[in-house]
């Protein structure tokens, strides 16, 4: 079994039957993104993905897709590997836009809400909220 697919299995052990989800591998992302419907998709490897964006760019440009989440050298304790990947998704929203959101739909002041976080794709929300937490495995940038 794979990196990807023992950590789905992991997790995807303690998940309810109506929150677990699927797991493929995809050997072509243009044909996978063209046939099926997606929520999200998530390339993952142990080595750097900076020679695969250009393409990768070109070909949500081209489906309207957005990378959603970009990190580096993520340190992963479950498997207890250092892993590269990209999330894709069909809308740019932030995690920050999305609680900001949340927040003034509950009627929530935003300096009583609470952030957590621990990569490059919190920092956004780390600068929209004052009261954060940084995870002990999170990337320098983000601590």
């Amino acid at each position: 079994m794979n990196y990807f697919n023992l950590k789905h299995h992991l997790l995807n052990e303690n998940y309810s039957d109506d929150l677990k989800n699927n797991c493929y591998l995809i050997k072509n992302l243009e044909e996978y993104i063209n046939c099926n419907t997606f929520t999200k998709i998530v390339i993952v490897s142990e080595n750097s993905l900076e020679n695969h964006l250009k393409s990768l760019k070109n070909i949500l440009e081209k489906y309207n897709l957005f990378i959603t989440e970009y990190n580096t050298n993520l340190y992963e304790y479950i498997l207890n590997k250092t892993i590269n990947y990209i999330e894709i998704g069909k809308h740019n929203n932030t995690k920050a836009i999305g609680i900001h959101d949340l927040a003034e739909k509950l009627q929530i002041p935003l300096d009583e809400v609470l952030v957590i976080g621990d990569g490059e794709n919190d920092i956004n929300m780390f600068k929209m909220f004052r009261n954060c937490v940084c995870m002990n495995n999170g990337i320098f940038d983000v601590k």
